[in-house]
């Protein structure tokens, strides 16, 4: 019996699925002070008092963040978070879906670079959570 969620076409299988994550999730709340967008100081541009951003929630391989200002799929945001005790780290991740509640955007995105190292440390962090 082949389940629902996987559809022959032409021969080939293929997994169909609602959930775009690739990786378990955590709840992770944090204010992102002084963010880049595309290269861009967000502070300079919009004169916000106080976090501009805070995260909600992040895995291994991308974050979704709470912000005040909106950001388009294909940007790219970098900024720095601590997780548990270890030293803060510079995060590079790609815009990936835009969600809008409440006045606030709901950004989802991939991490593009991190290392093994930092990967771990967030896999660490989610799998204890």
């Amino acid at each position: 019996m082949i389940p629902k969620n996987i559809v022959h076409k032409n021969g080939d299988y293929i997994y169909k699925s609602s959930e775009k994550r690739f990786a378990n999730r955590s709840e992770f709340y944090a204010d992102i002070y002084y963010p880049t967008v595309n290269n861009k100081s967000v502070y300079e541009q919009y004169k916000f008092e106080g976090p501009i951003m805070r995260t909600i929630n992040l895995s291994k391989t991308g974050i979704l963040i709470e912000s005040k200002i909106a950001l388009q799929v294909g940007d790219f945001i970098n900024f720095t978070l601590k997780i548990g005790d270890n030293p803060s780290f510079w995060y590079l991740a790609e815009v990936k879906r835009i969600t809008i509640k409440e006045s606030f955007y709901y950004i989802g995105c991939e991490f593009i670079s991190l290392d093994m190292n930092q990967i771990n440390i967030i896999e660490r962090y989610v799998d204890s959570h």
